[in-house]
């Protein structure tokens, strides 16, 4: 792929706020869109909740070194700003502490733009993490959840809606290539048989709108004003 030359920002998009539970949530939930707004001039700030590793029932360890993934998914796009909270895997809580953390770094970076899970997502650490965001940005204009990864039956009777779309087709690659760096995640959810999914999943999206890949999103709030070049005050 041609290397992306950064625009001046022409939009009120100036400062993108991303938050994800574990290492690989926004490669897999909107990296594309990460993608775009950075050639939009927009400075990307990454927040990831949890890098502790995650143990399961049988007591097998995985994602040993989250942190490092972290900053290895950032590296794909060239994210500087990455944010690594101290909660621990399968424990991030809703509370005043997740909240607080949170809304510290909103204000920190003036978001224009927060991106996070859907609350409907049926693992604990990602609907947890979206009520804290919602939570500490409820004075923020511009909230939107991403798509919860495929296959999963939501907690409540009402499903994903994908009202808003972002057309990724130029950034589809590097998205593919980001979900890749995290071999940990790659080899336990089952490697190529696995990952095909991802790009499936873009080009379905892709479809809906006439666009060879995409990403969707569900708006908590969305100020339309604040998409559109800004207009010189009239005399």
């Amino acid at each position: 792929m041609a290397e992306h030359q950064k625009a001046a920002p022409t939009h009120g998009i100036l400062s993108v706020v991303a938050v994800g539970a574990h290492a690989d949530d926004l490669e897999v939930g909107c990296f594309g869109t990460l993608a775009l707004f950075r050639d939009l001039g927009a400075t990307i700030t990454a927040v990831v909740m949890t890098t502790t590793p995650s143990v399961d029932h049988f007591g097998k360890v995985f994602r040993p070194e989250g942190a490092k993934d972290a900053r290895e998914g950032a590296k794909v796009l060239g994210i500087d700003d990455t944010v690594l909270l101290p909660f621990r895997n399968n424990e991030v809580p809703y509370s005043r502490e997740s909240i607080q953390a949170l809304n510290r770094v909103f204000d920190d970076r003036r978001a224009d733009l927060i991106l996070t899970h859907w609350v409907g997502d049926n693992q604990q650490d990602h609907q947890n993490t979206a009520n804290s965001v919602i939570s500490a940005a409820r004075h923020y204009h511009n909230i939107w959840m991403f798509e919860p990864p495929p296959g999963r039956p939501p907690v409540s009777t009402t499903p994903f809606r994908p009202l808003l779309y972002v057309d990724i087709s130029a950034y589809l690659e590097m998205k593919l290539r980001a979900i890749a760096s995290h071999k940990g995640e790659y080899e336990r959810l089952g490697g190529d048989k696995f990952f095909a999914q991802w790009e499936w999943r873009a080009r379905l999206r892709g479809a809906e709108i006439r666009a060879a890949a995409a990403e969707a999103f569900e708006p908590v709030k969305l100020l339309a004003n604040s998409l559109l070049p800004s207009l010189e005050p009239k005399g």
